[in-house]
């Protein structure tokens, strides 16, 4: 069961009838192409990735992305453009990039050594924000 619980537009789903539950759901004869929810009681195609690339789970050395359950957020390099990545900028939670381009900063992958590396930067993640190339 996915773990989506917003719509294309970023718009949190309703709560299913009887249920807390929110994730976005594929029911059989529904109409919709994709996972769709209720927002606002109209039936909305939910922001669920057609992964075609990088879809691994990263902490199997795989490249992938890190994703908040609880908001579907994913880790992304702060700031914008070549210049944050290239300089080890911070991490922060942003939306995922869906279906993520080429470029993204969002993909990353656990080493054999339990490094997580930015496949775009090809630097590790280091937790106090400094570029460390080691």
């Amino acid at each position: 069961m996915g773990t989506v619980n917003r719509d294309e537009d970023g718009n949190l789903c309703a709560k299913w009838s009887g249920t807390q539950d929110r994730t976005c759901k594929n029911y059989a004869g529904s109409g919709m192409p994709k996972p769709w929810c209720y927002v606002n009681g109209n039936k909305k195609a939910c922001a669920v990735d057609k992964c075609e690339r990088d879809c691994g789970d990263p902490t199997s050395g795989q490249w992938g992305r890190f994703q908040a359950k609880g908001t579907g957020m994913c880790w992304d390099i702060e700031g914008g453009g070549s210049s944050a990545r290239d300089t080890g900028a911070n991490l922060q939670m942003n939306r995922c990039e869906l279906p993520h381009s080429e470029g993204t900063d969002h993909v990353f992958r656990m080493d054999e050594d339990g490094y997580i590396i930015n496949k775009n930067s090809d630097l590790c993640v280091n937790l106090w924000g400094d570029r460390d190339t080691d």
